[in-house]
């Protein structure tokens, strides 16, 4: 099935010069069996074209959805009160309005984007323009978005969607602690309003881990490289991965995954190198202690001299209110201030706390993910990576035709060493505590504890990507959302600073289970023929979906069921686990579907 779309009319708004104003769009639409869409142009304004008319076609309502959300009027079209999915956690939908009016810097997102390469703003102003002729072809929403909010969007909405995705991990997990943050008064905050502001989502905490296996050609039979992408981000819902392949004769030939929204490719392979991503162990943010003016509750003193925060006031319509609702929010040269009562981050009259985060303004993700996509070597990925920086928050793990592999967890990153966090140690004492929350904290009233300066770096405060822990190897690279500590267990990195990650500490049980598959597949110990890694042997290790957890412990529990069938609870009432303790001793210890005893 093929559709081709065209269009004699540039995107609502071009920021870049040169753009394809004159001769429009163009782009060819093929989708394959289970309707994969396979999206052929002559430019990268045409490759944004297709891939956004095709998103389109199968999920209009979602990123619509998506735009209402980043532009702050879902409390306009769907109620204030009612709760919305926003990255990973549940929200009341005036917050997220509040939220996103305050946080998305339209303006800086505008000048950040300027020092993009044309082949990324072009495929930006494509993809606005896809996206508006579909709803011009299709003036009709489908049932589950009518209600008049499905609105063509310019090439601004889709800089708030990128500004979203990079900060899930930072300032966008921090949402409910920046719109909870009030000026002190006499009146303490009230345990309900603590209730509210809760602690901050981390990514894993919804389940949302990866593992990433690259082997190269000391490994492999072919002596080529095969890599293992195995990534759990959901295949639908907000965060939802889109699968398309890319094509401009000549230039671009890749095929993969993007987030809902975003044009190019996220995690995939052209003609001589794959990748995938893993979520990083690394902190994007950091937060300062601020030392009050003692004469005004919203002036900061850093090194001695009192500094005014800025004050910003955003304004939500509510449907079914006559009056517009309005929040003001309060910042400081470092980023907004935030609360978290139940580990000491209050806002007092004499201390406040500040968010600072590496990813604000990232726009040079969408360079690194298409200078990956046209990569031509896992060399090539690394350089990009470091040189932009643009990647958020995960690891990269990659292989290429020539039999190299790449691991690399380089990733926007406060500049922190672990001799600056012990220097600058808030002087409150509430550290140990505010750890428990993953919170890093420093002090705020002194300018030499705010971030490091690295030289070349492309935003002032970010480690280099040159210090950042990666590894080229012939062999093999791994990684399960642990630490860059154990990307290869035969060769042990270290020397990072606690702000990348841990190591030298017990590992994930899908790190374990990965890292000890990995070494009996290698020794030729696993069952499995022979002792090579190919595609065969990869997949068979994958989906024998065996569960380390049920190896390491249910040899004993099954002694126990044996010698003590009755169990009793702490309210003294005896059970029968005769039945339970049969089921566990049969189960073959692998998480198929007809695995009984797997749950």
């Amino acid at each position: 099935m093929k559709t081709l779309v065209q269009a004699g009319f540039a995107a609502a708004l071009i920021l870049a010069a040169g753009s394809p104003q004159a001769a429009g769009y163009r782009a060819e639409i093929t989708r394959t069996q289970y309707g994969i869409p396979h999206i052929t142009a002559g430019n990268y304004g045409g490759i944004g074209y297709g891939q956004a008319y095709a998103f389109l076609e199968d999920n209009l309502c979602l990123i619509a959805d998506k735009v209402v959300t980043v532009s702050g009027e879902r409390s306009r079209y769907f109620g204030a009160d009612a709760t919305s999915t926003v990255a990973f956690g549940q929200v009341k939908n005036i917050d997220s309005d509040f939220f996103f009016k305050s946080a998305l810097d339209t303006l800086a997102l505008r000048k950040s984007i300027a020092t993009a390469s044309a082949d990324y703003r072009n495929l930006l102003a494509g993809y606005a323009a896809g996206y508006n002729r579909f709803l011009k072809d299709h003036p009709k929403p489908p049932p589950a978005c009518s209600g008049g909010w499905v609105r063509p969007i310019t090439v601004d909405d889709l800089l708030r969607l990128n500004e979203e995705r990079m900060i899930q991990a930072s300032a966008g997990a921090m949402l409910r602690q920046t719109v909870g943050a009030k000026p002190p008064s006499d009146k303490p905050i009230a345990l309900s309003e603590a209730a509210t502001v809760g602690l901050p989502a981390e990514i894993g905490d919804y389940g949302l881990g990866s593992n990433g296996w690259a082997f190269g050609r000391s490994v492999t039979e072919n002596k080529s490289g095969v890599l293992l992408g195995n990534p759990h981000f959901p295949w639908e819902g907000t965060n939802r991965f889109y699968e398309v392949h890319l094509t401009i004769p000549g230039k671009l030939d890749t095929m993969g995954v993007s987030i809902a929204g975003a044009p190019g490719i996220s995690i995939g392979f052209n003609h001589d190198v794959a990748w995938t991503h893993t979520v990083s162990t690394d902190r994007h943010f950091t937060v300062f202690e601020l030392a009050l003016d003692p004469s005004a509750p919203t002036a900061y003193l850093v090194d001695g001299k009192s500094v005014p925060m800025s004050v910003k006031t955003v304004s939500v319509d509510v449907k079914g209110e006559t009056a517009p609702r309005t929040h003001t929010f309060y910042a400081t040269s470092y980023g907004p201030i935030i609360v978290m009562p139940q580990v000491g981050v209050k806002w007092t009259a004499q201390s406040a706390y500040a968010l600072k985060d590496a990813n604000k303004n990232n726009t040079r993700s969408g360079d690194a993910w298409l200078n990956i996509a046209r990569a031509k070597t896992v060399a090539e990925i690394k350089i990009t990576i470091e040189k932009t920086l643009g990647i958020p928050w995960v690891n990269t793990i990659a292989a290429d035709r020539n039999g190299d592999v790449l691991y690399a967890d380089i990733t926007a990153t406060p500049n922190v060493t672990d001799e600056k966090r012990k220097a600058c140690a808030p002087v409150s004492g509430i550290g140990p505590l505010a750890a428990s929350a993953h919170l890093y904290l420093l002090d705020g009233s002194r300018s030499a504890c705010d971030w490091d300066v690295a030289a070349g770096t492309p935003a002032p405060g970010l480690m280099a990507g040159s210090a950042m822990p990666a590894t080229l190897r012939t062999d093999y690279v791994a990684n399960s959302n642990d630490s860059y500590w154990l990307a290869n267990a035969g060769a042990p990195m270290a020397g990072q600073p606690a702000i990348v990650g841990a190591v030298g500490t017990v590992q994930n049980l899908r790190t374990r289970s990965g890292l000890m598959e990995i070494a009996s597949r290698l020794d030729g110990t696993d069952g499995l023929p022979g002792k090579g890694v190919s595609q065969a042997t990869v997949e068979a290790m994958l989906y024998r979906n065996k569960n380390l957890a049920a190896d390491l412990v249910l040899d004993d529990l099954a002694k126990i069921c044996g010698s003590k069938p009755n169990a009793t609870l702490s309210s003294g009432k005896s059970v029968d686990l005769t039945r339970a303790c049969a089921v566990l001793a049969r189960w073959d210890r692998r998480m198929n579907l007809d695995s009984v005893g797997a749950h």
